[in-house]
């Protein structure tokens, strides 16, 4: 898990954990298909701890979702690198930043109080 985890509870009762893999898929009302699948139990155990996941099908949803966005930013990735930045993109690595535009008296603190 990565950094604290919160119990953090959504309008249709999901529960997530902060900064964690969501309990449920980000598509919600999608059918869903019965497969009867032989797993290691004891994988199954842990990831079901490691994520909270109240069954074993959440947590092999989970593992689903995440292995589709991994093989996705995988592709994503691919394409980029076929395609070299050009010239005039690559000179933008070398151009002074000016972040003086970012400045202001915003106390994040007091706007994200949950996340302290």
């Amino acid at each position: 898990m990565l950094g604290r985890a919160a119990i953090v509870h959504r309008g249709s009762g999901v529960r997530m954990q902060r900064r964690s893999v969501p309990i449920v898929g980000s598509i919600v009302c999608m059918a869903k298909e019965k497969a009867t699948i032989t797993v290691d139990r004891e994988k199954l155990s842990e990831a079901r701890s490691m994520l909270g996941a109240r069954s074993a099908s959440a947590a092999i949803d989970v593992a689903l979702s995440e292995l589709i966005r991994r093989h996705r930013l995988r592709n994503d990735l691919k394409a980029y690198t076929r395609t070299p930045p050009t010239a005039e993109e690559s000179s933008l690595a070398y151009f002074p930043q000016d972040w003086d535009d970012l400045v202001d008296d915003t106390d994040w603190d007091a706007e994200w109080p949950e996340d302290r």
